[in-house]
């Protein structure tokens, strides 16, 4: 499979990220996609061995003084997977499967997304547990998942989506193979992420999905009488949680955190929002917000909220959220507006 490998960059270490005379590797499993392509961009500031890993070449992150490596294939393949976090120090897991526009709700049997969403976390658990030639001054490898907000402690909860069944599955992998000492383990279960996606990332996510069609002049059609709230957590935010709790894994042993803004929103009032932003940066009519009756086929997770309260990760890791709806919903719209934009 082809391996296209970005150029290296390697500057004098700083940053306190070294190990006695042994750079410390981080690895970015998921790195084109809007979280780990912002998770690759912060680690790209430190003295590491970054590789970045995902199916397609990733963005390259700013110059920094990492030295950046970009491996290619597929993380459903478990000598893939293994080759992907050979030597690693620092695992982020930030792969997940969707159906094309972007959506999370897969279907009962997808057996794609199992191997995507939970499969590639067994092979990557299994690849590190298989490290026994580790130097014993050495840390265990820390694995940093991406979670959902809506997922249960118990996967056969009823109610429970299919994407949510596949990361508690996953998170409870990593549970064990914490327990029997092979690696350490975080989840940060997130809620509802957004923001611009540089290319050849795309974006993902309900409030993205509204930005273009904004863009396009698009009535935004929410669902019911949208009472419905999300939380809204920008990108960056969310990339210096990530980076909190890949320093910290210590602190945060035992948690598993919902991380959002900790400032839920109406869904008709947070369309409302994007349609006046959009407005404002384009210099149109805000296009109109339209209720409509749920389609056939969706799900209960999509009437349900979530409580994101950030303060026992804040507490544990010293991350707080900086970006307000406001400024994120302009840095959105100014990510998306040029590619949107009328010829």
């Amino acid at each position: 499979m082809p391996e296209p490998t970005a150029p290296s960059r390697s500057t004098a270490a700083r940053g306190g990220l070294t190990m006695g005379d042994t750079t410390r590797r981080v690895v970015v499993l998921g790195a084109s996609g809007l979280v780990g392509s912002a998770v690759a961009a912060r680690y790209a500031r430190h003295a590491v061995d970054l590789r970045l890993v995902s199916r397609r070449v990733p963005p390259t992150p700013p110059s920094g003084a990492a030295r950046v490596s970009a491996l290619t294939g597929d993380l459903t393949d478990p000598v893939f997977a293994a080759r992907a976090v050979d030597g690693a120090d620092l695992v982020f897991h930030l792969v997940c499967h969707r159906l094309p526009g972007g959506s999370w709700q897969v279907g009962e049997d997808d057996p794609v997304a199992e191997a995507v969403n939970t499969g590639t976390v067994r092979s990557v658990a299994a690849a590190l547990a298989r490290r026994a030639d580790r130097a014993p001054d050495r840390p265990l490898p820390t694995v940093v998942l991406a979670g959902s907000s809506t997922q249960p402690e118990d996967p056969g909860a009823p109610g429970t989506t299919p994407y949510d069944r596949h990361k508690s599955r996953a998170e409870g992998l990593l549970a064990r193979a914490e327990a029997a000492g092979e690696l350490r383990a975080v989840t940060l279960r997130l809620s509802t992420v957004y923001g611009p996606a540089a290319p050849p990332t795309r974006d993902h996510g309900v409030v993205s999905a509204m930005v273009r069609r904004a863009l396009a002049g698009e009535a935004l059609t929410v669902w019911g009488d949208g009472s419905v709230p999300r939380d809204p957590l920008h990108v960056a935010d969310a990339a210096r949680a990530f980076e909190a709790a890949g320093e910290r894994p210590a602190a945060l042993r035992g948690l598993r955190p919902v991380v959002g803004s900790g400032r839920p929103v109406r869904l008709d009032a947070l369309f409302s929002r994007v349609s006046r932003t959009v407005a404002e940066v384009t210099g149109r009519p805000p296009v109109p917000v339209v209720r409509v009756p749920p389609p056939e086929g969706a799900s209960a997770a999509d009437a349900t909220h979530a409580p994101a309260d950030p303060g026992p990760f804040a507490g544990a890791s010293g991350w707080s959220p900086r970006i307000g709806l406001a400024e994120g919903l302009r840095d959105t719209v100014l990510g998306l507006w040029p590619e949107s934009a009328p010829a």
